[in-house]
């Protein structure tokens, strides 16, 4: 029997910038519809790469256990970064950790620091610092009101005054498109957001949580 070799193995480098890959071209579109795509984002070498969190020893325990061990690590912008390891290591715990959602635990300790485009995110306000360093978990958490409106809550919290559906609807649609929801759910944004299958609810709770569409209206 023909055993299929191992996947290869891909180690990244923390300390070296990341990797920008760019996308394949589509096959079979000429003419006016593709010169209307915009151009990939480009990294020139050798561009200096923005750090946007840095954590030093970081270390949490509850109730006196050790959960993370003295963790150094640098966040950098435009970066996609794994955190791999076996269940009960710590790494849900670390990435809790970086919004301070730990803190919701009476009995969680922490020492290190973590920084935030060089704030301590100890001197940030604690709903400030979730605005900017949002998360989706495992489980997906949508709230019990329509596809529109989950996507849309963020912006309606956030605005100076309160926006009305049309003015929220662009904002909405590139969330969607971003998160790869938008052509399953484009005919039924009303439907509830409970009713969608559990990868769509995840998707949802991505375009939810995505900053640019915080930042895209009112």
């Amino acid at each position: 029997m023909d055993l299929m070799p191992p996947p290869p193995v891909r180690r990244i480098v923390l300390e070296d910038p990341p990797t920008v890959v760019h996308a394949p071209p589509t096959r079979g579109v000429t003419g006016p519809a593709t010169a209307a795509r915009p151009a990939a984002r480009h990294r020139p070498p050798g561009a200096a790469v923005r750090e946007r969190m840095h954590v030093e020893r970081l270390s949490v325990a509850y109730a006196g256990k050790p959960a993370v061990r003295e963790v150094s690590l640098t966040i950098r912008e435009g970066e996609v970064l794994a955190l791999i390891g076996p269940s009960g290591c710590g790494k849900t715990t670390l990435l809790r950790t970086l919004n301070r959602l730990t803190e919701l635990t009476p009995t969680a300790t922490r020492t290190g620091s973590l920084r935030l485009d060089d704030d301590n995110v100890d001197t940030l306000d604690v709903t400030e610092l979730r605005r900017r360093v949002t998360m989706v978990f495992q489980q997906p958490n949508p709230f019990p009101m329509s596809i529109f409106d989950n996507v849309a809550y963020a912006l309606r919290e956030q605005a100076r005054r309160r926006p009305k559906r049309p003015e929220l609807a662009p904002a909405v649609e590139n969330a969607l498109q971003r998160a790869g929801l938008w052509e399953e759910v484009a005919d039924d944004l009303d439907r509830p957001a409970l009713r969608l299958s559990g990868g769509q609810q995840q998707r949802l709770c991505i375009a939810r949580a995505s900053p640019r569409n915080r930042r895209s209206c009112c």
